[in-house]
């Protein structure tokens, strides 16, 4: 079984009995980044406060084998409706913002292992769904591998000015697609 970069510290923590996940969410805002985990109470991890969201919080990654971009799920519900930091978060573009997922696993007296397996990607959309006083917000992202689809290039001039403004190499391109080029030594017949 493959261990995926995992330290020596998480293998005793995950073989051992009763194994005790947390997973830590940042959604990065320039507001306020909003960042939950999933238990109880406020707790540091990274240097960074995170607030308890319990069971309020879930949390999908879909991931395959090959490398290809996968959908990230974070839901938040039973929020307040009328808190001001969601507000003002939701006010933001989130298009593009960070997100990080950090699977780690808590020792037998609390403490954070160290070295979790962080998933990183994109915000792309968020959902709300509101009813009465608290509201269910889905977030959903794109994993960084998103980064490596191939990019679509055209032979055009205005293409290549995107990368090299100044070069004029794509100028006639259009003008030649139909053209008739003698090639070589003709000799008349």
């Amino acid at each position: 079984m493959g261990t995926r970069g995992l330290t020596a510290g998480v293998i005793t923590e995950v073989t051992a009995d009763g194994l005790r996940p947390a997973i830590f969410v940042e959604l990065i805002f320039d507001v306020d980044p909003a960042r939950f985990w999933t238990g109880y109470g406020s707790r540091t991890f990274n240097g960074d406060v995170y607030e308890g969201a319990g069971s309020l919080l879930d949390v999908a990654i879909e991931e395959t084998a090959a490398v290809e971009a996968r959908g990230m799920r974070v839901t938040l519900s039973g929020l307040d409706t009328s808190s001001e930091n969601i507000a003002d978060s939701l006010g933001e573009p989130l298009q593009g913002r960070p997100m990080r997922i950090h699977f780690a696993v808590l020792s037998a007296t609390g403490a954070v292992v160290a070295d979790a397996v962080t998933f990183q990607g994109r915000m792309d959309t968020a959902e709300i769904d509101e009813r009465g006083s608290s509201t269910t917000i889905t977030f959903t992202g794109e994993t960084v591998n998103a980064d490596f689809r191939p990019a679509t290039r055209r032979w055009t001039p205005e293409d290549q000015a995107i990368l090299f403004p100044d070069d004029k190499g794509f100028e006639f391109v259009a003008s030649l697609q139909d053209a008739r080029v003698p090639w070589g030594f003709q000799t008349p017949i």
